[in-house]
């Protein structure tokens, strides 16, 4: 196996509004930098393009023409090229829905640095590293699931309810999912790049009603993380976010010290699993991995009260499709996924996996919004009122990501059935 990789500031200019708390919520700070970070993968036989972004999300079109750009500067096919998002509420507003209208030059100059990039690698194959890749997994237990759940089975979000924390007992998903690439270096095997993956806003540092802090532009935990990778390790990360549609930070919208606290105690686990896994090869090490991708499409409907306020990727239709995508390095696969999945449903497609490992791409393939177990439309709360598709729709993803992965892992083990 062999990677590349590179990682590039695209913070705006300060006065910007930031997404993720409506409009009107104008930036007068910075704090610290917004990134893109991306790794090629080239296995001998295929190559495959992975892009994180510190952002809220990014609609299905705009989505595209960075996909396709990069596919086209790299030589690759477009679903070779997977995205995703890390949802920080503290970065430029996005396009995701109609009411929101961000400047799209700032867009369109992303798609074009991810195709230099791209283009580096396809012109300079001295750029890419032999390495060895791992995996590895440890519970790291930094977030808590918003919604309080009544035996009533009525919800409330903790955001409008923080006297309930000690009520917060819902499903947690708490893995800290880890590839990790080491190169030679004389005598020794050195870490040389990694790629975490966890379920959870990045919400630590927004501290609504005009706090600085919620006016500041940050990458928040995610960035914080990577600080600490890198000031303790020299090397670089990439992070990505798992179903994290209900999963908060435990001490979320408390300012930038618990910014700085989550970042390094998501660092601590990951440097756990850097050691563990070097040190265990015949447990973590991923011999000779083959890259496959592959994209699925799972039709949807939109709630009947929802079709005033219409999501951006079905353009005002009633029904639609959705996009799932994945990446598979050998044994390990990342299922990208269109929106705020919650946290049920990315297990409910961890526990039906096939592969050894599988970690979830937060607003990957397009913004529908919150993606809620079908019970949500019954309990009602915050995820409900931002879903705007049927009740039916979560379970048809998570049933499309399933099949995806079986198709992508064991095709022999499919058998037929009705996608409804």
């Amino acid at each position: 196996m062999k990677i590349a990789f590179f990682e590039r500031i695209i913070t705006p200019e300060v006065g910007v509004d930031l997404g993720g708390y409506g409009v009107g919520v104008t930036s007068v700070a910075r704090h610290d930098d917004l990134y893109v970070s991306g790794v090629c993968l080239d296995d001998g036989n295929k190559r495959a393009l992975l892009l994180s972004f510190d952002l809220l999300g990014l609609e299905g079109s705009t989505n595209r023409k960075i996909r396709q750009a990069c596919a086209d500067a790299l030589g690759i096919g477009l679903d070779d090229v997977i995205l995703s998002c890390t949802h920080t509420h503290n970065g430029p507003i996005v396009p995701c829905f109609p009411e929101i209208k961000p400047d799209m030059a700032y867009f369109d100059h992303l798609a074009e640095l991810c195709a230099a990039e791209a283009k580096s690698f396809a012109d300079d194959p001295e750029k890419f590293i032999e390495v060895r890749s791992f995996f590895y997994s440890i519970r790291c237990p930094e977030n808590i699931n918003r919604r309080v759940v009544s035996r009533a089975n009525i919800a409330t979000a903790l955001p409008s309810a923080k006297y309930m924390m000690k009520d917060a007992d819902g499903i947690c998903d708490d893995e800290l999912g880890m590839l990790i690439f080491y190169r030679e270096n004389g005598r020794f095997w050195s870490p040389v790049y990694s790629i975490l993956n966890y379920a959870a806003h990045p919400l630590t540092s927004h501290v609504p009603h005009g706090c600085l802090a919620g006016h500041s532009i940050s990458a928040d935990f995610p960035g914080a993380l990577r600080e600490f990778i890198k000031n303790n390790t020299g090397f670089h990360s990439m992070f990505v976010t798992g179903a994290a549609g209900d999963m908060f930070p435990r001490e979320f919208e408390m300012g930038f010290e618990s910014t700085r606290r989550m970042g390094e105690a998501l660092g601590r686990a990951a440097l756990i699993g850097i050691e563990d896994a070097m040190r265990n090869p015949e447990l973590f090490e991923l011999h000779s991995p083959v890259i496959k991708t592959l994209k699925k499409q799972c039709r949807v409907k939109t709630r009947k009260e929802c079709k005033k306020s219409m999501i951006v990727c079905l353009e005002g239709k009633e029904e639609g499709f959705a996009d799932l995508q994945f990446l598979a390095i050998g044994d390990v696969c990342f299922v990208g996924v269109p929106g705020e999945l919650l946290a049920e449903g990315g297990l409910e497609i961890k526990w039906n996996s096939p592969f050894r490992k599988t970690f979830i791409l937060f607003n990957s393939t397009g913004h529908f919004g919150y993606l809620p177990p079908a019970n949500v439309h019954v309990s009602k709360g915050f995820e409900y009122d931002g879903c705007r598709l049927s009740s039916l729709s979560g379970f048809r993803l998570v049933k499309s990501a399933i099949h995806g992965l079986f198709e992508l892992h064991d095709p022999g083990e499919l058998f037929e059935e009705e996608d409804d």
